[in-house]
């Protein structure tokens, strides 16, 4: 978490914190992660632990496209020969647990990578085929 100072999915928000992140003697806020640092001694924050296993299992419905061809004896009374229109998408969705789903379970992350991954991009295109 904050690897060089990058960002974190929003779900690390639910984390141990200070009350008040200004007062080292303040008390201390349970939540579902562990407290984060930006120093270079972070403790056990990098041991292996449970907190940081999760399943891994993914399924992605990676690329659609549809498309229509018009029937020839409309397009040829305007003087086209053929036409198609289609739209394609890639990586339309993808089923996982929460806490994997924002990195891309296609991808090497490990020790040194983890959140200097890009997420994972929607490509959706539209285009015409047309013969004269």
């Amino acid at each position: 978490m904050f690897w060089d100072e990058g960002n974190l999915p929003a779900y690390f928000m639910d984390r141990w914190h200070l009350e008040d992140p200004y007062n080292q003697g303040s008390e201390w806020v349970p939540g579902e992660w562990p407290s984060t640092r930006l120093v270079d001694d972070v403790g056990m924050l990098y041991a292996p632990s449970s907190a940081w296993r999760r399943n891994a299992s993914y399924v992605r419905f990676k690329n659609l496209e549809i498309g229509y061809t018009f029937e020839q004896e409309i397009v040829k009374s305007v003087g086209i020969e053929y036409i198609r229109v289609y739209t394609n998408m890639n990586n339309v969705y993808t089923w996982a647990d929460k806490y994997v789903k924002p990195f891309d379970p296609e991808s090497v992350s490990g020790l040194f990578s983890t959140g200097w991954t890009y997420p994972i991009m929607r490509t959706v295109n539209f285009g015409v085929n047309i013969t004269f």
